[in-house]
C-alpha cells in the first residue's frame, strides 16, 4: 500500500548530480555504508547508522506544531534528506524550508520538515517509498511501534492520501484529507530532538523529549528556537484580557478570505490571503494608530469593526456599569490604566498605586470610588480592549416633569430649579455627556448619565 504539510518546491527532472550533492553531506563513514549496497531492489535497501545504536529507542514523539517562524534547515533534517537519497536513490529534494508568509501553518517554517519528491505513478520510485517508510514504521526487538522512526525524531508522515502520527501511533495510517494528496512526494515532520540531531541515530544516545519553544500569547508567534525544552509548554493565553469583542476575526497563521479582506483593508500588496509578518505588522500599525485597540497584531471583533469589515452591532454589548479593570489584575490593560492616569512606572500590575490613582478620578467623575473599573469609565480613559455598551434605561427624558428633573438640574447645578426638563436643562446635560465621553451622547439622562451625576 501506498501511503502520506503546504505548499511544496516545483518538480524537475532528476539529476545524478542530485545525489552526489546529497552524499556530500554525509559522513564518510555512511557514505561508505549507504554505498557498498548492490544494484538490487530498493525494497532490499535500509540506512545504517554511522554509530552503535543503544538498545533503547526514544520515546514516540508529542505533536509539536509550528509556534514560530525560523525556516533555516535543522541539521537533522538535513542529514536525513542526505541518508535517505543515497540510500534509495529514487526521487530528488522538494525543500526543507518555507517562507513564512506563504501557506498553512507547518513545520517547513521552523526547518523541521522534508518533502522527498517520489511519484507515486513511477513503480521505482514507488518500490523506494515503501522500503524507506517499511524501514522507518517497523516495530523494535520487543514489538515497539515505528522503531527507526523514533530514532530519527519523525512526528508524522504524509503519503498517498495517508498520515501516520507518532503522537498517534496506535491507530497506524489514517486517511488523510487534506488538499494535496501527497502522491507526488512524502511529506515528514520531526520532532525538536530529530530536527537538532540529538536522537539516537545520530548521536548513539537516547534523546529526551524536546518541547521547543513555547507560545505565550495567541496569534503571537514564539520566539526561535534556542535551547532545549523539557518542559511541555503551557496552554498559550489571550493577548489581551478576555471581554467583549475581543474575540478573535483572524490572527497570525490563519488564512482564507478573511485574511484577504484584512489585506485588501489595510492594502496589504500582494493580498496573499496569508496571514503572515507582513499582515501583522500591518496590523499593529493599525491598532497603534488609532485610539481604543489592545496592540496584539491580531484583528479581533474591535478591530474589524474598525476596518470596516463587520458592522458595530456585531460587537456584543455590556452594561457601562460592569467591571472591567479590579485590583489585582495585570496586564496590557492594566498598561494602558496606569498610562491614561499618568502612573509612573507603568508596571502592569493593579496594586496600591494605581488603586489610589483610580479612587481618584472616580471621584473627580462623580462616581463611586470603589477602584474598580468599569467599562463606562475604561471609555472615557481610552483602554484598548473596552466592549461596547447596551444602550441603558432611561431615567428621565426632555419634556418630563418632577422629582427626577429637580435631582437632575440641582446635580448640574442649574437655576433656577423649575423641575421641567426643558431647553435650558437639556443643554446642560448634553454639555455634561460631552466632557464625559463613555456616557450616550443623546441629551437624554440615562441610567448611566444619573449614576455618572450621582443620583439614584
Amino acid at each position: 500500500m501506498g501511503f502520506i504539510v503546504g505548499a511544496h518546491a516545483r518538480q524537475r527532472p532528476r539529476r545524478r548530480g542530485d545525489f552526489v550533492r546529497a552524499a556530500a553531506l554525509l559522513t564518510a563513514a555512511t557514505v561508505a555504508a549507504a554505498l557498498t549496497f548492490p544494484a538490487q531492489a530498493a525494497s532490499l535497501r535500509a540506512p545504517h547508522a554511522a554509530v552503535r545504536l543503544p538498545a533503547a529507542a526514544e520515546a514516540l514523539a508529542p505533536y509539536s506544531p509550528q509556534v514560530s517562524c525560523d525556516p533555516a534547515p535543522k541539521p537533522g533534517v538535513s542529514a536525513f534528506r542526505a541518508l535517505m537519497l543515497v540510500t534509495y536513490r529514487r526521487g530528488y529534494d522538494g525543500g526543507i524550508s518555507r517562507a513564512c508568509d506563504v501557506g498553512t501553518p507547518s513545520e517547513h517554517k521552523e526547518g523541521r520538515a522534508w518533502d522527498w519528491m517520489l511519484d507515486l505513478n513511477n513503480p521505482a520510485d514507488r518500490d523506494a517509498a515503501k522500503a524507506a517508510l517499511t524501514f522507518l514504521l517497523a516495530p523494535g526487538p520487543h514489538g515497539e511501534l515505528a522503531w527507526n522512526a523514533r530514532r530519527f525524531g519523525v512526528m508524522y508522515i504524509i503519503w498517498n492520501h495517508h498520515i501516520w502520527a507518532s503522537y498517534r501511533a496506535v491507530e497506524g495510517w489514517r486517511a488523510y484529507g487534506g488538499p494535496n494528496p501527497h502522491t507526488d512526494h512524502i511529506h515528514l515532520s520531526f520532532s525538536w530532538a530529530g530536527a537538532m540531531k540529538r536522537t539516537s541515530w545520530w548521536t548513539g544516545k537516547v534523546a529526551a523529549t524536546d518541547y521547543g519553544p513555547c507560545q505565550r500569547v495567541i496569534g503571537v508567534l514564539a520566539r526561535p528556537y534556542s535551547a532545549i525544552n523539557l518542559t511541555p509548554c503551557p496552554a498559550p493565553v489571550p493577548a489581551v484580557p478576555a471581554s467583549a469583542g475581543a474575540a478573535a476575526f483572524a490572527g497570525p497563521g490563519s488564512s482564507g478570505t478573511r485574511v484577504l479582506q484584512i489585506q485588501r483593508a489595510l492594502r496589504v500588496s500582494p493580498a496573499s490571503g496569508y496571514y503572515g509578518p507582513v499582515t501583522t505588522a500591518a496590523v499593529l500599525a493599525f491598532q497603534r494608530s488609532h485610539a481604543g485597540y489592545a496592540h496584539t497584531g491580531v484583528v479581533d471583533l474591535r478591530t474589524a469593526v474598525g476596518l470596516g469589515l463587520l458592522p458595530r452591532s456585531a460587537l456584543p454589548t455590556v452594561a457601562g456599569t460592569a467591571a472591567f479593570i479590579r485590583p489585582g489584575m495585570r496586564g496590557p490593560a492594566v498598561v494602558a490604566l496606569q498610562k491614561a492616569l499618568r502612573i509612573s512606572p507603568a508596571t502592569g500590575f493593579y496594586g496600591a498605586l494605581t488603586l489610589r490613582s483610580v479612587k481618584a478620578f472616580q471621584l473627580r467623575s462623580h462616581a463611586a470610588g470603589t477602584g474598580i473599573v468599569t467599562v463606562a469609565q475604561a471609555t472615557v480613559l481610552r483602554i484598548p480592549g473596552v466592549p461596547a455598551i447596551t444602550p441603558p434605561a432611561m431615567f428621565v427624558a426632555p419634556g418630563a416633569h418632577g422629582s427626577r428633573v429637580l435631582a437632575v438640574q440641582r446635580a448640574l447645578h442649574i437655576r433656577p430649579l423649575s423641575g421641567f426638563y426643558g431647553p435650558v436643562t437639556l443643554r446642560a446635560v448634553r454639555a455634561y455627556q460631552s466632557r464625559h465621553r463613555a456616557l450616550p451622547q443623546t441629551g437624554t439622562v440615562d441610567v448611566l448619565t444619573a449614576g455618572s451625576l450621582g443620583i439614584s
